[in-house]
């Protein structure tokens, strides 16, 4: 979708990253409705928001898995992800802008998936792996991790088709598309580490 103008969405970005980051690590849910889920874009909006909440909690991971690289390329991959990242946030808040209009505006949900994953590696990172085997670790999380984002997107773009919801399906496919060539060269990479 163009973007032809600065909304409240796009001109609080960087607060609001900063505030998806902080929600989801602290596991704040910004709560559902009193009413409960009734429908599919209750749902829809649900599921915006917890990978919304994940893609900012990448934002850090991807640039821990960059600094604990030493293989020059993965390391570049990760970088590379990192800022795809954050035009996939970009895209979202156009998404939650075509459901809400100017004044569209995501809240940080709690992502348990992505935050199960984060603990994963940090927790392997307390082995004290030698610098190889944490490289051929970290490529299997950062595979997982595409995963669960390619699975998100699919069921996201699958209920914007029943939702009537094109323009958004558009930005949700771009990310969809980036995820999986994310994880094309992660199994890549992974094929050519080598380990004594």
């Amino acid at each position: 979708m163009p973007r032809t103008r600065k909304t409240k969405s796009q001109s609080g970005r960087q607060g609001g990253r900063q505030g998806a980051r902080q929600g989801a690590g602290r596991g704040t849910r910004r709560g559902g409705s009193q009413k409960g889920m009734t429908s599919l874009q209750d749902l829809f909006k649900h599921e915006l928001k917890d990978i919304y909440s994940g893609e900012h909690l990448l934002l850090d991971a991807l640039e821990e898995l960059e600094s604990e690289s030493t293989d020059p390329k993965l390391a570049e991959a990760f970088a590379e992800h990192r800022q795809e990242t954050e035009g996939h946030i970009a895209r979202l808040e156009q998404v939650a802008q075509t459901l809400n209009g100017e004044d569209g505006e995501l809240e940080a949900e709690q992502c348990p998936g992505i935050e199960g994953l984060i603990e994963e590696m940090k927790l392997f990172a307390k082995e004290r792996p030698s610098p190889e085997i944490l490289d051929v670790f970290n490529v299997g999380a950062g595979q997982k991790t595409e995963r669960y984002e390619i699975t998100a997107y699919e069921s996201l773009i699958e209920m914007a088709g029943k939702l009537g919801l094109r323009d958004a399906m558009g930005e949700l496919r771009a990310n969809l598309q980036e995820e999986e060539a994310a994880l094309e060269k992660l199994k890549t990479l992974g094929e050519q580490i080598e380990v004594a």
